[in-house]
């Protein structure tokens, strides 16, 4: 058999990843809370320029000073680029930002839940057919 070969990712190419991949799903997330949170500019174009500067800056940040700094900073212009685009105050862009940050987790929360209950009626329905196909011989 060949061995398969398995390429390593530089750090390089794993911060790329990270940068795109911040920068799709946090123009997905931000824009709905933005539409959620009933901004006037919300538009798939401002998501994406807010996410794309800050995502840029806190991987800039994180590789040439600490990966909590790189945090703190993307962080801080998210916030920032969001209360300037969308022309609201801090307290409503920090909302919008922690509402797209927390969007992810919830729908994974609720998939959760959906796939649960339809284990335990799986359950419940096989308890049922067993006793209802079984209770009869018994009786």
């Amino acid at each position: 058999m060949q061995d398969l070969i398995i390429a390593q990712l530089t750090e390089e190419q794993v911060l790329m990843v990270k940068l795109i991949a911040s920068i799709l799903f946090g123009t997905i997330f931000l824009h709905i809370s933005t539409l959620i949170l009933n901004f006037k500019d919300a538009s798939w174009g401002n998501a994406l320029l807010i996410m794309a500067v800050s995502s840029i800056a806190g991987i800039a940040v994180h590789v040439g000073v600490s990966p909590l700094m790189g945090a703190l900073v993307g962080l801080a212009v998210s916030i920032v680029l969001i209360k300037a685009v969308y022309r609201v105050g801090y307290l409503k862009s920090a909302v919008a930002w922690v509402l797209g940050a927390i969007m992810p987790y919830m729908i994974l929360l609720l998939i959760s839940i959906m796939l649960l209950s339809l284990a335990f009626l799986v359950v419940i329905g096989i308890i049922m057919t067993l006793v209802l196909t079984f209770l009869p011989r018994i009786l």
